[in-house]
């Protein structure tokens, strides 16, 4: 029996209710169908077939609100509270947005399209994640009518998949940031963490696995004016499995840490928010150093030093023990600290002109921040106010003025911090780290910051969203360009459904060598005066007739200043301003610094400088990469991590911008819905098939369930998959024959399969048990005679007769009873030959007193039962009398007539 996996995604391919609305008079679904070769039906469900019938009448619906008024009072009135939009009998913006609001005011957050999720942040708890739920979703049925659309299906369904199959799974969060995408991440992992396996140190592991969640969340998150908890970063984690799907290490991957947010913040916006954690845990007090947020200059900036309902104290006790369960030492714990405490009084420091070269005019924050750094109060101040450059092999030293001195302070609290963010990841990845002889498959889980648009937006909000367009792209290709591109290659008749292509925009931005990062890079690089005004310059030249692209100089942007671009992104339009896109992609660290800090005493901030070895300064020349570069090849390696995994999608939207519960702004929502392309990819799995397999792997997988093709199947591919069909009682016109695939059009098709499948596998297996456990009782009843025999064989000729010997302890279940009276009858052999002894030994004594010679006293022998009291005093009164020894044989004597009979 060949137990084929099927392909990556198939199952979860399958659209929620396992059934697509009733074709249209026309025969034709709305928004574009299928006509599948073969099929005339045109009567709607009054045509599908009995088993489609039935399964029309299964979908769980709640009949929606009939309040509203104006335009949309009729279709709210007529709209249901479905649980997939693939289910909607009216395909448009206006149905999903008002769909998705019933089940928002129904606390239903969840609605699935197909195997995505979409994700309505509620904006406050609802009692949906505990242990009883979870027990709910264990191995269930993802399409399962009686469960309600949950984030556990999903995972779930990924993690079924690369258990049973071995699949490689990656579960993709996308949406604005405030959509819920970070807790959604943390459910995720909650939900693996408690169905997976627990042996071989599985808890341990799945216990630091949970624990990087509020260390990072420390040091990578912060508030913003969209988002209390925004995720600064990106962050892809894969969680490792053995082959019986228990957790064995893990591995996390961070993208481009908003470091700028050190320095700088806007307003209503706090700094990462382990550095308030640490002033309200008394840390920084216990430093030295004042002890509220609000008297550093990194943390007062917006405004915003307190945040409603966030508790800094409890949350960095949270991460002081999350750090002690991943391993952390406590030296290390203590050089991360001091390096924060470092990272602050380094904004306290004030500087002035003395003569021509800049100086720290305050000594006491100085004194301080060199304490922390371990390293000398001079050399730090020398780092800050010089700059070392290497020309034609000689290092050359000049001395920086004020205003490069305060740059370059800035530019070594941003280079600390965000290399401090990435040797957490690569500590907890030490610890984390697995056998890679005992992983199996992985389920990854990225969670990256979602599309901004701010009031003031640069470079990081370029590449943030340069990085939602990659993703939107990799959506795109694998749910709506690959589906239709494979109908057409496998010769299926497609109505072509119309999605906007954001490969354009991706094009723009990072294709060589005309592409935005390409000419910022060769601007950043140009000897000569270099500016940002001179690269949009560039950009208004080479963009000026794109579609994309509006500035002031290309009468494109309307009222723009003169420093702005205007980029139309997939999710709207966003104005860039270019001040400061060239420091942040040079993102240069002056030597100087890199020489004091690798030259202190923590070993900690030597290995996060190592560049500041001077014997390494001879002979380098080379750039190192610029900023933009480097996120350009990272998206495309995480692209092709993604890729080559099954994926699920998460697709989160933020029902209000004030983050209140209860509200749901229909015109917020109706932009995500557009840009996310919920309605493309409604349309999509509503007019394709839900299953494709190709035409031999079918075969070999479901051959079993029909007589005619198990065990062998001699005739063509298509007539052995015709047959099986068949068999089960499948309509023609819901499946269709490809090139080199099959198309299965119902779901319910595909479950019946995989029944039937499994019917089969298990009278198979028992079969197969049968024999085998028929084999192994006639290997242990072999093992146990040649044991017996090999023991007791030449027992008899054994002085003492085997009484010494071992009888065979592990004896099978089934042999206990025969073992038992084998073991009676050489017990009964042995008292046999040992009595035989015995008698003949005491017959040929020269010291022993034959029967006829002893005289018996009749009263010596009452007329009573024997018993071992009798026997006691009758051998005592015997051994008392004729004095003998030893005992060789006695019995019981009883006089009948005039004999005695032995007992």
């Amino acid at each position: 029996v060949t137990a084929d996996d099927m392909s990556s995604a198939t199952l979860r391919r399958i659209s929620t209710m396992s059934r697509s609305p009733p074709s249209s008079p026309t025969g034709e679904m709305e928004h574009g169908v299928s006509k599948r070769r073969g099929s005339t039906s045109s009567k709607g469900s009054a045509d599908l077939g009995p088993m489609r019938r039935r399964s029309l009448h299964r979908y769980s619906v709640t009949k929606g609100s009939s309040s509203g008024g104006g335009r949309r009072g009729s279709l709210r009135r007529g709209l249901m509270a479905v649980r997939d939009l693939v289910l909607l009998e009216r395909i448009d913006h206006d149905a999903v947005v008002q769909v998705l609001r019933k089940r928002f005011s129904d606390d239903q957050i969840y609605t699935y399209i197909g195997n995505v999720v979409v994700s309505v942040n509620p904006y406050k708890n609802l009692n949906i994640y505990d242990s009883a739920t979870i027990d709910k979703y264990r191995g269930a049925n993802m399409f399962d009518a009686q469960l309600p659309p949950h984030i556990f299906s999903l995972t779930d369904a990924a993690y079924g998949d690369m258990r049973f199959r071995g699949n490689n799974q990656c579960i993709i969060i996308s949406g604005e940031s405030g959509a819920g995408k970070t807790e959604a991440s943390k459910k995720i992992m909650q939900y693996i963490a408690a169905v997976s396996g627990s042996s071989g140190g599985g808890d341990a592991i799945k216990e630091k696995l949970l624990r990087t969640n509020p260390v990072l969340e420390a040091f990578g998150n912060a508030k913003t004016i969209r988002n209390d908890n925004s995720s600064r970063f990106g962050k892809y984690m894969d969680m490792e499995f053995d082959y019986h799907g228990n957790p064995t290490g893990g591995t996390i991957t961070t993208y481009l840490l908003e470091k700028a947010r050190v320095v700088r913040q806007g307003d209503q916006e706090r700094n990462f928010h382990i550095f308030y954690q640490l002033a309200a845990a008394g840390e920084l007090k216990n430093l030295g150093l004042p002890a509220e947020a609000k008297q550093y200059e990194y943390l007062r900036q917006g405004n915003c030093v307190q945040v409603k309902g966030v508790q800094d104290a409890r949350d960095f006790r949270e991460v002081q023990n999350a750090l002690k369960s991943l391993g952390f030492l406590a030296d290390e714990v203590k050089q991360i600290i001091n390096s924060l405490g470092g990272v602050l009084m380094l904004g306290q420091l004030g500087f002035a002109t003395h003569g021509d070269q800049a100086v720290v005019s305050t000594s006491k924050e100085l004194d301080q921040c060199a304490k922390l750094l371990s390293t000398s109060s001079k050399a730090l101040e020398i780092g800050l106010t010089s700059n070392t450059i290497i020309a034609r092999g000689k290092q050359v030293t000049s001395p920086l003025n004020e205003e490069q001195a305060s740059y370059s302070r800035h530019t070594l609290a941003k280079a600390l911090y965000a290399r401090l963010f990435d040797w957490l990841a690569s500590r907890m990845n030490t610890i984390l780290r697995a056998d890679k002889g005992n992983v199996k498959a992985v389920i990854g889980v990225l969670d990256i910051y979602g599309f901004e648009i701010f009031t003031s937006n640069s470079f990081e909000q370029f590449c943030i969203n340069y990085c939602n367009e990659k993703l939107q792209q990799l959506f795109i290709e694998l749910t709506l360009k690959t589906e239709q591109e494979e109908y057409k290659q496998e010769g299926i008749t497609w109505v072509e459904v119309e999605y906007f292509n954001n490969r354009i925009i991706c094009d723009m931005i990072d294709k060589k060598p005309h592409g935005m990062l390409a000419i910022l890079d060769e601007e950043c690089i140009r000897p000569g005066d270099r500016s940002d005004e001179v690269w949009l310059s560039k950009l208004n030249d080479q963009f000026k007739k794109h579609s994309h692209y509006a500035s002031q100089a290309t009468k494109k942007g309307g009222k723009t200043p003169h420093d702005v671009f205007i980029l139309t992104h997939y999710a709207g339009e966003v104005t860039y301003n270019v001040e400061g896109f060239l420091d942040k992609n040079t993102d240069t660290l002056f030597r100087d610094l890199s020489r004091s800090m690798y030259e202190c005493d923590s070993p900690l901030l030597k290995d996060l400088f190592p560049e500041g070895d001077t014997k390494k300064w001879v002979g380098v020349s080379k750039r190192p990469r610029t900023a933009g570069t480097t996120f350009k090849e990272s998206m495309a390696t995480m692209i092709q991590i993604l890729i080559v995994k099954s994926p699920s999608y998460i697709r989160c939207i933020k029902p209000n911008d004030k983050k209140r519960p209860g509200q749901y702004d229909e015109t917020s929502v109706l932009h995500q819905v557009c840009y996310l392309g919920l309605l493309e990819n409604v349309k999509v799995r509503r007019a394709g098939y839900c299953y494709r397999q190709p035409l031999e792997k079918f075969l070999m997988r479901f051959k079993v369930i029909c007589p005619k093709t198990y065990p062998v199947w001699k005739g063509e591919t298509q007539e052995g998959i015709s047959a099986i069909l068949l068999f089960l009682g499948v309509d023609p016109s819901g499946y269709e024959f490809g090139r080199t695939k099959v198309f299965i059009k119902d779901p319910q098709t595909v479950f019946k399969l995989e029944h039937e499948r499994d019917r089969k596998m298990e009278e198979i297996a028992v079969v197969i048990q049968r024999f085998w456990r028929r084999w192994r009782i006639r290997s242990r009843i072999k093992d146990y005679w040649q044991e017996l025999i090999r023991t007791y064989g030449n027992v008899a000729r054994d002085p003492h007769w085997g009484r010494h010997f071992r009888w065979p302890a592990n004896v099978p279940p089934v042999l206990r009873e025969p073992d038992r009276q084998l073991h009676a009858v050489y017990l009964n052999w042995w008292a046999k030959k040992k009595v035989r002894r015995e008698n003949k030994i005491f017959r040929n004594s020269s010291t022993c007193c034959h029967g006829n010679n002893v005289k018996f006293n009749m009263r010596v022998f009452p007329s009573v039962k024997p018993s071992i009291s009798l026997h006691k005093i009758s051998t005592s009164s015997l051994t008392e009398s004729v004095r003998f020894e030893i005992i060789h044989f006695s019995t019981f004597l009883f006089p009948c007539r005039s004999f005695f009979v032995c007992l």
